[in-house]
């Protein structure tokens, strides 16, 4: 989903009305009921191994097509324009038999939380890849870890692990979840003015995928709970079929309220 041309500005318009989900397969699972109807009922069985659906909202399939114009298996053959237009175009088939309901186009938010933005700015992957990825995260006792305190101390990285888990590039084939392992010591440092300085290095682990980087946040103490601006950045390494990689990963975290 994050490879493809989900993230261009067209799709996203074209997908205005519609709620988007997605199941990846993994290690040959077989797809849940639901799946495997629709892609028993699509047109396109061969190709690519991505296959795209749009339901009315009676649950009815209005189209179906291939993840890759013309069928082709190899997504680097088609610029990612080119099949940002051929998803609305396809897109336009399906709105065309049915009645259209406008959502309006709003970045996730949460009332009392955090929200991240996760990005991997290396020149070497297709841009949908270098935008960002945003999610949120409600607050279950984050707050009262980073509470002020008049010296240093240390916190553990695993006690912002619901974060920190979440800055990985969503879209990689050999990661589909979360990091598993989050460690790392953090330092929580008093600054002037009411505020407090928070930085360390910290290593996020998973299956097949793993990250080692520093956060850095400045905390602003003016109510119960600090309000958070903060970065994580480091070297994401993916192992899969091409072998080792490693790429850029950057993440801005937000407090929210």
């Amino acid at each position: 989903m994050r490879g493809g041309p989900l993230s261009d500005a067209d799709v996203v318009g074209a997908l205005q009305s519609f709620i988007v989900s997605s199941w990846a397969q993994k290690d040959r699972k077989e797809p849940p009921p639901e799946v495997d109807r629709l892609l028993q009922r699509s047109r396109h069985r061969s190709g690519s191994n991505v296959a795209c659906f749009v339901l009315g909202s009676d649950g009815k399939l209005l189209n179906s097509f291939n993840g890759f114009p013309g069928g082709t298996g190899n997504p680097g053959r088609t610029s990612m324009k080119e099949i940002a237009r051929y998803f609305v175009s396809e897109i336009a088939k399906a709105k065309a038999q049915g009645p259209r309901r406008e959502n309006p186009l709003l970045l996730p938010d949460v009332r009392n939380g955090v929200r991240i933005f996760v990005r991997l700015p290396d020149p070497r992957m297709f841009e949908s890849y270098r935008c960002p990825v945003v999610q949120t995260v409600a607050d279950e006792g984050e707050w009262k870890t980073l509470g002020k305190s008049d010296g240093s101390r240390e916190i553990d990285a695993a006690k912002l692990a619901r974060w920190l888990r979440l800055c990985y590039p969503p879209g990689m084939n050999e990661q589909l979840k979360p990091y598993d392992k989050v460690e790392g010591t953090l330092v929580l440092k008093p600054a002037a003015g009411g505020t407090a300085i928070l930085a360390g290095a910290v290593r996020l682990s998973a299956d097949r995928g793993s990250f080692r980087g520093t956060f850095r946040a400045v905390l602003a103490y003016s109510g119960e709970a600090p309000e958070v601006t903060g970065v994580l950045e480091g070297t994401y390494v993916r192992v899969g079929s091409m072998g080792r990689q490693e790429f850029t990963l950057v993440a801005a975290i937000e407090s929210r309220r």
